[in-house]
């Protein structure tokens, strides 16, 4: 039987990071599924080197990306391309994404799309002129809110958020304005792929099953909020691989006991597996 994986962080600095997660470090992101990453049995290299297609269920490498974030000021406005786009410039996938708000401080918000339609040339001045936080939507930002946020979606994170955040494996972004930050800007590209107008997303919860509820869907992953308790158990595994993300209590994957922060993998190969306890999970699962 193939165990699900328990994996270990690399943690990555970023300018609107945060002190204290690691020493002499300001840590904005923490990636989980990458080659390098280590797990409970050895690199996500090495297994994907012993288990095969029964780890990702053909890739060689993971196709999503699961990322903590932690932000102690505004993220760049910016912009990812979508796969047409990537393909073309860089050779390799688009970035759509979807965060899940893990805390908030009181006054957090995010940007998402832009308040109106507006024209090219006035999103230039406003990028240039330094209005464009004035043009963004704006919107609060509270614990268990979920965004999606597809390719061509102008958008940034907030101060005072801790975020998961599920993506298509892909780093492609394009900065657009960085409020005085000397970072390279890419203008030029990120006004090429860009939705200049509103970000019109419900982002509706829907039930699936009892304790189960999609909190976004695309055409890449789905990301579900499970809620265990007494008399409550769901089934993982038996299908493709699943991110699993505990995001408060202890839960059982199987033999496996999980606890709160802890980011795990149920392989492609892996059997059906009971997952239940006092606690709740997010679950990140491809789209075939």
């Amino acid at each position: 039987m193939i165990e699900p994986l328990r994996l270990e962080p690399v943690f990555h600095d970023r300018v609107w990071g945060v002190a204290g997660v690691q020493p002499g470090r300001v840590v904005g992101e923490a990636w989980y599924t990458t080659p390098a990453n280590r797990t409970s049995q050895g690199t996500l290299a090495e297994v994907a080197e012993r288990l095969g297609p029964a780890l990702f269920g053909g890739p060689a490498e993971c196709p999503l990306l699961f990322k903590h974030l932690s932000t102690s000021a505004r993220l760049s406005v910016q912009v990812h391309p979508d796969d047409e786009a990537a393909r073309a410039r860089h050779g390799c996938a688009g970035k759509t994404e979807a965060w899940y708000v893990l805390e908030a401080a009181p006054d957090a918000t995010v940007a998402l799309g832009l308040k109106r339609v507006a024209g090219e040339a006035e999103v230039r001045a406003a990028l240039a002129e330094g209005w464009i936080e004035e043009l963004l939507d704006w919107r609060p930002a509270k614990a268990g809110d979920v965004f999606l946020v597809p390719a061509g979606t102008i958008h940034a994170l907030g101060a005072g958020l801790r975020v998961a955040e599920i993506q298509q494996n892909s780093d492609i972004t394009y900065r657009l304005y960085d409020y005085g930050r000397p970072r390279e800007m890419h203008v030029d590209a990120g006004l090429a792929v860009a939705e200049l107008g509103p970000y019109r997303l419900p982002n509706v919860p829907r039930e699936v099953l009892p304790g189960r509820v999609e909190r976004a869907a695309c055409a890449y992953f789905t990301l579900e909020e499970w809620t265990m308790g007494a008399g409550v158990l769901h089934r993982a595994g038996g299908g493709g691989f699943q991110i699993v993300s505990v995001i408060a209590g202890e839960v059982r994957l199987g033999a496996c006991e999980a606890c709160a922060g802890e980011v795990w993998l149920i392989p492609a190969g892996s059997e059906a597996l009971g997952v239940g306890g006092p606690g709740s999970i997010l679950v990140a699962s491809p789209v075939s």
